[in-house]
């Protein structure tokens, strides 16, 4: 049950089409074996949203995972960035809110700290619709 909401949370975040939560099932379920998290730890985490400094490098990159196996073609190989525009094109920029543009657009050098700081991104805009 977790996981099906979970899942479906993360397909709203996208496109919530049924190709892409098959996408994202399969991409969660590698990901979990790979990076040894579980689906309640980033369930928590997923919700709240935030990130502490002591985090484990496991959970960025769990992400940055999900998000390659799932949506290889929406990032960018050299910046590890979400190609935003490209998202924001498939999702005719509803699920995007400007003042979260900045957060896409911000710099950060190691690949599984961007990604992660996308899925805060995505997860903020979802949580402050105004």
């Amino acid at each position: 049950m977790h996981l099906k909401l979970l899942i479906l949370s993360f397909a709203t975040i996208v496109v919530c089409t049924h190709s892409n939560v098959e996408k994202i099932e399969k991409a969660f379920v590698f990901c979990s074996e790979n990076y040894n998290v579980s689906f309640p730890e980033y369930k928590e985490k997923f919700q709240f949203a935030t990130l502490t400094d002591d985090e484990t490098n496991n959970v960025k990159c769990f992400v940055n995972c999900v998000y390659t196996e799932a949506y290889p073609n929406k990032i960018d190989q050299e910046s590890g960035k979400l190609i935003f525009e490209e998202m924001t094109k498939e999702n005719d920029g509803t699920v995007f809110l400007n003042h979260v543009r900045s957060c896409f657009e911000s710099k950060l050098d190691d690949k599984c700290e961007t990604t992660f700081k996308h899925h805060i991104c995505y997860t903020s805009t979802l949580v402050h619709k105004d």
